[in-house]
């Protein structure tokens, strides 16, 4: 009997873990919505300075601080305190879909703050993510990566 109680404990403690373990990896740099929609609107006009610089030069902003040649001695104050302050690992226009996105490092699933140039709804597929108004063309978008 006691021998069947120890093994039903260890059988308990063994699943337990696994799932702790699952867990962990599903919700690995998962950040809840609020903070990152919270910092954006403490810091709107840093994004609003960022929004407005990727429509003064010519060609898509591309910033990624995984890039082995970024330096932030290259951008303007805003990008800088963005990344540094705010903790973004990235900024990527697209000219030909009208966005501006600022990215968090939130492993398979991408999560951060989009600007769409026109007046339009982000178009993203509902099965992969999701993509909510903050105010005027800024959204708080996530993807999940396939």
């Amino acid at each position: 009997m006691i021998k069947k109680v120890a093994l039903l404990l260890i059988l308990f403690i063994c699943i337990t873990l696994s799932l702790i373990l699952v867990s962990t990896k599903i919700n690995n740099g998962y950040i809840e919505k609020d903070k990152i929609t919270d910092s954006f609107k403490r810091n709107k006009e840093r994004f609003v300075v960022v929004q407005k610089y990727a429509d003064s030069i010519k060609g898509n902003l591309y910033i990624d601080i995984r890039d082995p040649d970024f330096n932030k001695n290259h951008y303007i104050k805003e990008i800088v305190y963005i990344i540094d302050k705010l903790n973004y690992i990235g900024i990527y226009e697209d000219e030909n879909s009208n966005t501006l996105k600022f990215v968090f490092e939130s492993g398979e699933n991408e999560q951060g703050i989009m600007y769409i140039k026109s007046n339009i709804n982000p178009n993203i597929n509902p099965s992969i993510g999701s993509c909510e108004r903050i105010i005027d063309n800024w959204f708080y978008y996530s993807e999940i990566h396939t």
